[in-house]
């Protein structure tokens, strides 16, 4: 338990104080340095709750890894489901711009769980050939530094786990990946599985998704039914 309060009062010593200066530089109108000021508390923020979690785990208590996963689920939700267009789509938390192996780790604890879940009472789905498009979404009003880098490992990591589940392979024969920004009103990111034929409709879809993401169903459509 000892550790437990000491690795929370580590992470917690360096998360407020960044949170109270970039309030005070927000205040001076200093945007752009508070930005940069609250550059490492995301993956500072994931990696304590990453810590905490194991130490619940391994507390002897029988149930405390699903409630753990219980209270993950509600607190970083993931939407999964279907397009109207009948493309494969997940929302979920935005993707860091610079993770590390805390940042990578908390996407596989709250994407494969979520997978699994949605995948438990239904067919298997494989889109033989496709394109895995990413749209990272920012905050309409943030400086230009908080926009989404597209080249990282979190996004790596996200479209393997989703070729779990959906695709034959995410092999560049099989799949290409396409990543756009776009401004919102809350950060997070959506991936949508587009048939490679129909990538071109995608082109011109994209410039018309709502703010949250284009509406998923958990029903999956009617032409895969039968099978893939």
């Amino acid at each position: 338990m000892k550790a437990f309060i000491k690795t929370g009062k580590k992470y917690l010593g360096m998360i407020v104080p960044a949170l109270e200066a970039a309030e005070a530089l927000i205040a001076e109108g200093k945007d752009e340095e508070a930005m940069a000021l609250l550059a490492n508390v995301p993956l500072q923020s994931k990696a304590m709750i990453l810590s905490m979690k194991d130490f619940l785990e391994a507390s002897g208590d029988p149930e405390a890894k699903e409630k753990v996963a219980q209270i993950m689920a509600e607190e970083f939700p993931v939407r999964i489901g279907f397009t109207e267009q009948g493309w494969f789509g997940i929302h979920m938390m935005p993707l860091a711009k610079t993770p590390d192996s805390a940042s990578k780790e908390f996407v596989r604890e709250i994407l494969t769980p979520a997978l699994k879940k949605f995948f438990a009472d239904k067919p298997t789905i494989r889109y033989p050939e496709c394109v895995v498009c990413f749209r990272h979404v920012y905050d309409r009003n943030c400086p230009e530094s908080g926009k989404r880098d597209y080249n990282n490992a979190e996004v790596k990591l996200a479209k393997d786990l989703v070729a779990m589940y959906v695709m034959r392979d995410d092999n560049p024969r099989y799949c290409d990946t396409h990543c756009m920004s776009a401004p919102g009103k809350e950060p997070h990111t959506e991936i949508y599985i587009v048939p490679r034929a129909e990538y071109p409709n995608w082109l011109m879809e994209k410039a018309n998704i709502p703010d949250d993401g284009m509406p998923l169903t958990d029903q999956i459509p009617e032409r895969y039914s039968l099978g893939f």
